[in-house]
């Protein structure tokens, strides 16, 4: 049914365009290369009707051009500019040189205030390099004061919606928990350009990510130049943290380099406590831990013109890590306020995780359309020992457990771009296979040599294989109307065998995942639009092991092999009124939903957590932005999303159903101090509410921070503190099996950050930073 409809309103689009043409075609200098950023206007009785960009390979393009005659003015200020009278009677392709300025320019320097909020009629763009209190920091620090999207209990959400998927340059990545904040440590703040919020992204994007995406868009360069940059920091938590790095960006005719290196040590400090009341005792444990950072991260990458109409090239990307944790667990069991006895748990654990990603890609132009090839290797191995000793009144045990994974990840993808009568078409293909394999050993240490036992030990592998195919059509009507519709098919078999256990699980399915897109702007002042989209999120590969990986006698998670994804709906109408205020209704519905559910057991006290399909959710909400720009040294973004979120849970997990209205506030300050120094001031609040099985409390952020420029920006100083008044802590209670469970916990988000950082070069820098095709695969090797 979804199908036949969109391509019902495919045929529809195509039919509305014949009475109108298209004009096309490609700029070059006089050595016949591409260039980019030149204007194209096109005229009638001295009326400009239509204006058009060159893009990265010269093209450009006018849509829906009545029959008649023109004048076509082409310009761009190192070039002499060229005017053309045209008749165009149908769709016409037209290639332009554009002959050298007489008189060569100097630099052109033009000022004025950086915007910090865009405000599209798709998105929400975040400048993280005009943001003060990203500075010297990592994308989760950049993620933290995007206004919109909440990073708690290490998950990305959207305020009054779900989770989403992550993008750099516009691939997907499966991101979540801890492995999460692990990746996004290892991406520089500093070398983000935008962070982009996409509620309803189109059907060229993988269907991953419930609610949406966040799209990280790194810097980019021009050409002929080269440049370079140091950076280092200080962070002071609980404990001292230091990073240092640099780049190297290289441009010149048909070559570009670049080259990052990035190494950080220090610590952090995480507090948890945990309390289950049974009905004849209680358990309180409260968690220390310190957790030992050491990473370092190598990224490479070289492309090369080969053509004038084909340009390839090749990217390394390395990352090292060696983690550890030091736990302490402090535990104390008492009844009738009576304390029964002392449970202590002393723990070790190291890791050791490597990854090396390489790509190929291809940029080839075919005159009308556009084709870009990916080939991507991946591979990634993770060494963790966990040794832990436990101790009561009367008993003593101490384990380690061991384990092994390694995985490999091919992936190719091909993307077309081609206008069709004035429709802009896209369609492509992905395929990608993964094979993961993970050894995981228990060991009782008890007596001081360790015993193996098979009983709780797991050989564990795991292969997924998707193809996925899309077309999308993009449409405009009369200037004021615009049509979007695309259709994404995705299929996925998977194979999970236990070895340990002699099971083996298999999955096959097959989804469509159709995307609607309507807008209408009748003026500069208002503009209306409503979209609709299906996305799908799929179980990361640990979630799927069946091993039990215990903390300690009392505590252990495990996997489950038969998760199955999780499928969202969302349907949202947005208005905008001057680029000021922004207004959205949205309503999601999550169907076989998955995640981590806790259970205690009241005979032998074991508290325990388990992977399930538990669950269907209902989300309504109403936001409204304010953007306020009117004076010279004040911006600010105000946002405020209310919400209601209804969930229902399967009956075995003997869960109550959950409801409850949210709020979430959040404001984003900058200021222009004086000529070389700026200022923020960031906050947010997000009002008690259910998520899911856990009622959380209130818990709120405010962020300062300045930055100093001097030696005409060659070197910046930045200075922020993060969440000076220590309220953005967790608090938490859910209800299993009538056992209430309540946590806490505080990720030391409390900081002074200093950053410094000198450029050195042409500072007029674009060389392009190319991604990964694999990136999903590569993120969920850790989830």
């Amino acid at each position: 049914m979804r199908s036949s409809y969109l391509m019902t309103l495919f045929i529809f689009i195509i039919s509305a365009s014949y009475a109108q043409s298209t004009i096309q075609g490609k700029v070059v200098n006089k050595e016949n290369r591409a260039v980019e950023f030149v204007t194209l206007i096109l005229k009638q009785d001295s009326v400009t009707l239509f204006a058009a960009y060159t893009d990265s390979l010269g093209n450009y393009n006018f849509e829906q051009v009545p029959q008649g005659v023109y004048r076509m003015f082409i310009s761009r200020l190192d070039y002499e500019k060229v005017t053309l009278i045209i008749h165009i009677n149908r769709d016409t392709t037209i290639n332009i040189q554009l002959p050298d300025n007489a008189k060569q320019l100097k630099e052109v320097v033009v000022a004025g205030k950086a915007q910090l909020i865009e405000r599209k009629i798709d998105r929400m763009v975040f400048n993280v390099e005009n943001s003060i209190g990203a500075s010297g920091g990592d994308a989760l620090d950049a993620l933290r004061i995007t206004p919109g999207v909440r990073v708690q209990d290490n998950q990305i959400s959207m305020a009054g919606k779900g989770s989403v998927a992550v993008m750099i340059d516009d691939r997907v990545l499966q991101l979540s928990g801890e492995d999460l904040v692990n990746f996004l440590a290892t991406l520089k703040s500093d070398n983000i350009k935008s962070i982009e919020v996409i509620t309803n992204p189109a059907a060229k994007y993988d269907a991953e990510g419930n609610s949406g995406l966040i799209n990280i868009k790194l810097k980019k360069a021009k050409v002929n130049s080269w440049n370079g940059a140091v950076l280092s920091s200080y962070t002071q938590t609980s404990y001292a943290a230091g990073n240092i790095g640099g780049n190297f960006n290289y441009q010149k005719d048909k070559l570009s380099f670049m080259f990052s290196v990035d190494y950080k040590r220090g610590a952090r400090k995480r507090t948890e406590t945990d309390e289950l009341y049974y009905p004849d005792q209680s358990w309180n444990t409260d968690f220390v831990k310190k957790i030992n950072i050491n990473y370092t991260t190598v990224n490479a990458g070289i492309d090369y013109r080969v053509g004038k109409k084909w340009t390839t090239g090749l990217l390394f990307s390395g990352s090292y890590s060696k983690p550890v944790i030091d736990e302490y667990d402090a535990g104390v069991i008492s009844s009738n306020d009576h304390i029964d006895s002392l449970l202590n748990t002393v723990a070790t654990t190291a890791r050791k995780v490597n990854s090396s990603s390489l790509n190929w890609h291809a940029d080839i132009d075919l005159a009308k359309s556009k084709l870009l090839l990916n080939f991507d290797y991946f591979k990634f191995n993770n060494n963790t020992n966990r040794d832990f000793s436990t101790t009561g009144y009367s008993t003593f045990l101490s384990t380690k457990n061991a384990g092994v994974q390694g995985m490999n990840n091919y992936t190719a993808k091909a993307d077309m771009e081609t206008p069709i009568r004035g429709i802009k078409m896209l369609y492509g293909a992905k395929i990608s296979f993964t094979d993961t394999n993970n050894d995981l050993k228990y060991y009782n240490t008890t007596t001081g040599t360790p015993v193996l036992n098979p009983g709780q030990s797991n050989i564990f592998n795991y292969k997924e294989n998707t193809t996925a195919v899309y077309l999308s059509g993009d449409k405009q009507f009369r200037k004021k109307w615009q049509i979007q519709a695309g259709l994404r098919l995705e299929h996925t078999h998977t194979t999970g065998n236990s070895v340990t256990y002699g099971k083996e699980n298999t999955n096959d399915y097959t989804q469509l995942f159709p995307t609607l897109f309507v807008s209408y702007a009748p003026d500069d002042i208002h503009s209306w639009v409503i979209d609709y989209g299906r996305r799908i999120s799929r179980p990361g590969y640990a979630s799927l092991n069946p091993f039990k990986f215990y903390s300690s006698p009392y505590n252990y998670t495990e996997g489950n092999p038969f998760l199955t994804p999780r499928y969202t709906d969302n349907v949202e109408l947005k208005y905008g009124y001057k680029n000021i205020l922004y207004t959205a209704v949205y309503y999601a519905h999550a169907s076989h939903g998955f995640g981590e559910v806790p259970f205690a057991d009241e005979v032998t006290k074991v508290q325990y957590f388990t992977q399930l399909n538990f669950y269907s959710n209902n989300q309504m909400g109403f936001s409204e932005s304010f953007s306020f720009n009117r004076l010279k040294w004040w911006e600010s973004e105000t946002k405020v999303d209310v919400y209601y979120s209804a969930s229902k849970f399967i009956r075995t997990v003997n869960l109550k159903n959950t409801d409850s209205w949210g709020c979430y506030v959040s404001s984003n300050n900058s200021f222009i101090l004086n000529k070389y120094l700026k200022g923020a001031i960031n906050f947010w609040y997000q009002a008690p509410e259910y998520s899911l099985l856990y009622k959380y409390r209130s818990r709120a952020n405010l962020d300062l921070a300045l930055r100093y420029s001097l030696l005409k920006n060659s070197i910046q100083l930045s200075f922020v503190v993060q969440d000076i008044l220590k309220t953005a802590r967790n608090y938490s209670t859910v209800y299993t099996d009538g056992i209430r469970q309540v946590y806490y916990d505080y990720s030391d988000n409390r900081l002074l950050r200093i950053s410094a950082t000198y450029k050195f070069g042409n500072k007029k820098i674009n060389i392009e930073k190319k991604s990964f095709g694999n990136d999903e695969e590569k993120e969920r090797a850790n989830n």
